[in-house]
């Protein structure tokens, strides 16, 4: 019998939605970013750069495929001593792949088929088969661009192994442009308010969901003697971002912002929590460069 808190499965089914909404909503052909939280109360410092690049492929009758990758490599720090070897989980690596059709499935929505294997892992050693996962998912995107008031609708549903939860899980978001300098989105992993202040500036405020669940190769007894299998990250983030656009294609941002909640989290074989490292909120940084399509 599956026996999961009602909270948990809340915030499970959040981060569920962070791979199928980020990549339904990701039009970048390549990024590049660097996040950082400096240290806090628990005496913990958190960093992560990423990488990722989307290539399309044009078929036939208005039909594309879409080749992906991203990659993140984590790194903690602590600043104090603590009960459990830190060279087992300071560096963390997801890489994932993403393979996706997308067709027109009738004259105002679009169907799109996402699959999208993953490693995560510490990877201190050889692969194994707990550093692997599958994603997948499939949803109807209506996008009208060329409306006074322009709007995107996603609709979908998935699988995602990173939530932990075996069942299908649904993918929301709204996106609208609702005055020719304001814009906003609502749904999963992102809420934002966007003003465009001239052609080449932009500011939002936003509201996200950051995490993610990595294997651990090199397992270790935490204090109470239960043993570490898997790390998680969990965060709500809010703040304020800026954005230049050099072109129509190339931009720099900037996100400046605090955790409104957040949880480092030591796990067994079973997902189930044995130790928190860090649960103290923090200041969140986020900036980095990306190449439109």
């Amino acid at each position: 019998m599956l026996k999961i808190s009602f909270l948990r499965v809340n915030i499970l089914l959040l981060i569920g939605f962070l791979v199928p909404a980020a990549f339904a909503q990701n039009s970048d052909f390549f990024r590049i970013e660097y996040a950082h939280n400096p240290y806090n109360a628990s005496d913990a410092e958190f960093s992560r750069f990423k990488t990722s690049f989307n290539v399309p492929f044009k078929l036939k009758n208005g039909d594309y495929f879409i080749a992906g990758m991203e990659y993140q490599h984590y790194n903690f720090t602590f600043d104090d001593e603590v009960p459990f070897p830190t060279e087992d989980i300071d560096r963390l690596h997801v890489l994932d792949l993403n393979l996706s059709y997308t067709t027109k499935w009738n004259e105002n929505w679009r169907l799109v088929l996402l699959f999208a294997p993953r490693i995560a892992s510490t990877w201190t050693g050889s692969l194994e088969s707990d550093d692997f996962q599958l994603n997948g998912t499939a949803y109807i995107v209506k996008n009208r661009p060329n409306l006074d008031k322009p709007y995107r609708l996603i609709l979908g549903i998935g699988i995602n192994s990173t939530a932990g939860v075996p069942i299908p899980l649904p993918t929301i978001n709204y996106w609208k442009q609702f005055h020719p300098k304001w814009s906003y989105s609502l749904g999963i992993p992102k809420f934002n308010l966007k003003h465009q202040f001239t052609p080449k500036h932009s500011m939002q405020a936003f509201l996200q969901l950051d995490g993610f669940f990595v294997n651990i190769q090199e397992r270790f007894n935490a204090p109470n003697g239960k043993r570490a299998e898997s790390i998680s990250y969990r965060a709500v983030v809010g703040g304020l971002g800026y954005e230049y656009d050099f072109n129509k294609y190339l931009s720099y941002y900037f996100y400046g912002g605090y955790t409104l909640n957040q949880s480092t989290i030591l796990r067994d074989n079973d997902r189930d929590k044995i130790l928190t490292i860090d649960d103290n909120r923090n200041f969140y940084l986020r900036t980095g460069i990306k190449f439109g399509l």
